[in-house]
């Protein structure tokens, strides 16, 4: 309850809510995903800058593979998957200024990192380069062969 009271704040300071619907329960589930964002936003930017372990230009490069077409959940046949839209969701958030990241943004940002710890955490045993589970994280932004080299120098 104590963060639906936070969001209720939120809500109301962002004139979302005029004072005489004080009830948490009359805030929509969006409207309070959205206060948590926006009081989170500067761990959210700081979480995305550092889970995103790849470049712009890695990022778009690796998009334009047939790899990266190939893999990932499709919501019909002949559609692009769902990490593949992400991807180029990531590139307009990496390009876009830090004061300039709209509510969309951060909520994205929050499922791209959703995304990515689900992802490392099932990571396989006998993962490479080029497995469907490591071309579906490069999708959104996190090359995983990144971390195991950078886990290693810093050994």
């Amino acid at each position: 309850m104590n963060e639906d009271r936070r969001a209720l704040t939120s809500v109301l300071e962002a004139g979302a809510l005029d004072r005489d619907h004080l009830s948490v329960h009359s805030i929509s589930p969006y409207d309070r995903t959205l206060a948590r964002v926006r009081a989170d936003r500067a761990r959210i930017v700081s979480e995305f800058r550092s889970s995103v372990n790849m470049s712009k230009a890695e990022i778009a490069a690796w998009l334009d593979t047939d790899v990266s077409h190939s893999v990932g959940w499709r919501r019909g046949p002949h559609e692009e998957s769902v990490g593949h839209q992400s991807g180029r969701r990531i590139l307009q958030i990496l390009k876009t200024p830090e004061s300039r990241l709209t509510d969309e943004d951060l909520l994205h940002m929050r499922t791209v990192l959703g995304f990515i710890r689900r992802h490392l955490a099932q990571r396989p045993r006998n993962d490479n380069a080029e497995s469907k589970w490591a071309c579906s994280l490069k999708n959104w932004g996190r090359d995983p062969s990144r971390t195991r080299r950078m886990a290693r120098t810093m050994k």
